[in-house]
């Protein structure tokens, strides 16, 4: 085999070892890029199940059509993930199997939420009916409680006119009595004067003419002028009649006359009486009237309160049952039902219209209908806690299974980079160890003989001929140099005989011999000159297989690079996913307390406004009862008074003042009428202390949800600071994983660059090889050009 061929074939080899190294190093990397997508794909899946689970979290606790919306969006994306990672499988059928095994489960997930969807459009629609049968119940029991309010002050301002009349009939009547006892005094001293002789009497009678006088004119002006008209006739008659001198019959026909007149003015006196003691008996009947509306108009307006707050109670005692599922809220659902009708009830038999009366009986039916209706929402609970716990299953089926692909998917990561590893070391060691053997044989397959017909030559040209010639057994260019050479050896042999034999001829022939001489110094000196450069071709191409030595281990540095800038790869993905999941978790607390505050944040709206209106009622009830109360105090202590001055002037009158006894006991019977009243009225306000005390109650309640409020926001804060975070770790992570497939890249184009100077490198070593096989015909070509300058010779 010729050095030419020797070179090409083993240069030849050393390229197809490199680019067999490449190849291998190419298909190692694409399958480990294809396994690191897949290891994507599958954390991609896993971050699109958890999305899944946080939408479900959040759609399940709220109402929000939006939500639902988001929920199907997480749906049709990890079934969309599913499909594209099911069909990165197809050379692995279990993990196929399983990427298919969560689209089944999917559409059992998809299944149990529309069941749930369902079940609370149904639960949503009963509470909707619930709700406006609690708003018309209270809108009608507010609008009976408004016109109980309505009474209750049109009973307050006529109970202040009975309060007045009676209090002007009452002051008539002490009047009356007054003017009644001045008239029997003035009778008495009437009967004096005229059992007597002189006229002392008469100045004293006339006095007291003149004092009934002056109180029949105010009996005038706080009654009417009508009224006293024929009394003060009667008295004017009677007064005309005691100035009027005696006639024939003396006194005692004076008595006579006089004894009409003040009969009259007493029938007179009696009417007036009579009149102001009937003014007083209807005042009594209407202040027992007003006082038995106010009664009624107060337990009325409580009944009202009562039941706005057992729908307050039932509504939210609903809300609980239904949104916290809480079986101790059907019981206090019905609780509050039964106090609703009981308070309706009493509304309905009370004081109130026949149109408020035929509403409320129709509310009351519904509200019965509506505790009825209790079992049914606990019974859609119990379904909802089956759909979720269904949910709940096929959930963790979703996780299980995008855990289990993404370990797979891991460990197949690892082994595939594993075997990169190996595949790329191996075949760099292997292209190390062979271009080395080759490079070593090449060259001392050439450097050996030509070092041996070098000095085979040199020997030659020291005049040494009885050197032999090595290697001319040899098929190659060093074989035809030896051939060469041994023809040289032979010339100079035959040479060196031919100077012996023809020693004589020297003379003649030296011209000849100085010819032959000079073709010798300058093949000698060519074919040294080109040993010189075949030495130089072989040291060239040793250098340049050290090149390629070089080049060859720089590869496998590179290679070992990338294999390590794919595990930062690795790892940093694997971070990527579990802050994925901190910040999912973190996510779902801040839905579970946002919604949980937004709920707190109107039951405390709603409380707040309707206990504010149910305090400015009371107060305003409170304000007009203690104004009665006063009004009455101070009745009762007049009566009090009057009923005190009329005994002391019957004691005084005697006889005579039976009249002022019966006025007594009038005015006893009004003070313990005032009295039983008063006791009633200050019951009521008992009553209205106790709702203000129940009032208070609520406020104290709705601070307590205010402060709850407060602490689900820190407990916000706190959920979006995590957020914030785990963000932050997303972002560090995502950052690192650039940088490694960075560094992938710059290593695979390192390899190739190392790839293209191992190149470069064995066709400089096939261009020596070329220049060495020229340089042999050259020194073949000389060493016939000295044979023939030797034979010209």
């Amino acid at each position: 085999m010729s050095i030419r061929a020797r070179v090409f074939g083993g240069f030849g080899l050393i390229l197809l070892l490199t680019v067999a190294v490449a190849a291998i190093g190419w298909h190692s990397l694409t399958g480990f890029a294809r396994r690191v997508d897949t290891a994507n794909a599958a954390q991609l899946l896993a971050g699109e199940i958890g999305d899944l689970a946080l939408a479900t979290d959040r759609a399940l606790k709220s109402d929000d059509a939006r939500r639902d919306d988001a929920l199907r969006a997480a749906i049709g994306r990890v079934r969309a993930s599913a499909g594209t990672f099911s069909g990165r499988l197809s050379d692995d059928p279990k993990a196929a199997e399983a990427a298919g095994g969560i689209a089944g489960a999917l559409d059992g997930f998809e299944a149990a939420v529309k069941a749930l969807n369902a079940q609370k459009a149904a639960t949503r629609a009963l509470q909707d009916r619930h709700a406006a049968l609690i708003a018309d119940l209270q809108k009608t029991v507010t609008g009976i409680g408004t016109a109980q309010e309505r009474q209750l002050a049109e009973a307050g301002k006529a109970l202040d006119k009975a309060l007045a009349d009676q209090k002007g009939a009452t002051n008539t009547a002490v009047v009356v009595a007054f003017a009644i006892r001045s008239a029997l005094e003035m009778q008495v001293l009437q009967v004096a004067f005229l059992a007597g002789d002189g006229e002392d009497g008469k100045l004293e009678i006339q006095s007291k003419v003149n004092s009934v006088a002056v109180l029949l004119r105010r009996l005038g002006a706080m009654t009417s002028l009508e009224t006293v008209e024929p009394a003060l006739k009667a008295l004017d008659a009677y007064q005309a009649k005691i100035e009027e001198p005696f006639g024939p019959g003396g006194r005692a026909e004076r008595g006579e006359e006089l004894a009409p007149l003040f009969a009259s003015l007493i029938v007179g006196l009696r009417q007036i009486e009579q009149a102001q003691n009937n003014a007083q008996t209807a005042a009594q009947v209407v202040l027992r009237q007003q006082q038995d509306k106010v009664a009624s108009g107060t337990g009325l307006l409580i009944a009202s309160g009562k039941a706005i707050s057992a729908a307050k109670e039932a509504q939210m005692q609903e809300q609980r049952l239904i949104l916290v599922r809480d079986a101790e809220a059907a019981k206090a659902v019905e609780a509050a039902a039964d106090t609703l009708i009981d308070q309706a009830e009493t509304i309905l038999y009370g004081d109130i219209d026949a149109a408020a009366q035929t509403v409320l009986r129709d509310l009351t039916a519904k509200v019965r209908g509506f505790q009825a209706s209790i079992p049914e929402i606990v019974k859609a609970n119990e379904a909802q806690a089956r759909i979720f716990a269904d949910l709940d299953r096929r959930s963790s089926e979703l996780v299980a299974a995008a855990q289990g692909i993404g370990a797979s998917e891991l460990t197949q990561l690892a082994a595939e980079r594993d075997r990169a590893l190996w595949l790329l070391a191996g075949g760099v060691g292997l292209a190390c160890a062979i271009g080395a053997a080759l490079a070593l044989l090449i060259g001392r397959g050439i450097t050996r003989p030509i070092d041996r017909l070098s000095g085979a030559m040199r020997s030659l040209a020291g005049g040494d001929l009885a050197t032999e010639v090595p290697d001319q057994a040899r098929r190659d260019e060093i074989g035809a140099m030896a051939g060469t050479v041994r023809v040289f050896r032979e010339a100079l042999l035959a040479k060196d005989a031919a100077d012996r034999a023809a020693a004589a001829e020297a003379a003649a022939k030296a011209e000849r011999a100085a010819r032959l001489d000079a073709v010798t110094r300058t093949f000698e000196a060519n074919v040294v000159a080109m040993t010189a450069t075949l030495a130089e071709a072989a040291t060239g191409m040793e250098a340049t297989a050290r090149t390629m030595t070089r080049a060859a281990e720089t590869t496998n540095g590179r290679s070992t690079e990338v294999a390590g800038a794919a595990e930062q790869t690795l790892a940093n993905v694997q971070m990527v996913a579990a802050a994925s999941e901190e910040l999912s978790v973190s996510i779902g607390g801040i839905a579970a307390q946002v919604a949980q505050s937004s709920d707190i944040a109107r039951d405390a709206v709603d409380q707040a406004r309707r206990t504010d209106e149910t305090v400015q009622r009371l107060v305003k009830s409170a304000d007009q009862i203690g104004d009665i109360v006063s009004l009455i105090s101070s009745i009762a202590g007049q009566t009090n008074l009057l009923a005190l001055n009329a005994t002391i002037e019957a004691a005084r009158a005697g006889e005579a003042g039976r009249g002022f006894a019966v006025v007594a006991a009038e005015v006893k019977e009004l003070a313990s009428q005032t009295s039983r009243a008063t006791a009633e009225i200050a019951q009521q306000i008992g009553h209205i202390q106790e709702t203000t005390g129940g009032v208070v109650q609520a406020i104290r309640d709705i601070s307590g949800v205010i402060e709850r409020m407060s602490e689900i926001a820190m407990g916000v804060a706190g959920a979006v600071d995590q957020q914030g975070s785990a963000t932050q770790e997303i972002a560090r992570n995502v950052q690192h994983a650039a940088q490694g497939t960075q560094a992938v890249t710059t290593g695979i184009v390192a390899v190739q660059r190392e790839a293209g100077s191992t190149g470069a490198a064995a066709t400089e070593v096939l261009g020596a090889a070329d220049r060495l096989g020229r340089y042999a015909g050259e020194l073949e070509r000389e060493v016939a050009v000295f044979l023939e300058g030797v034979k010209a010779a």
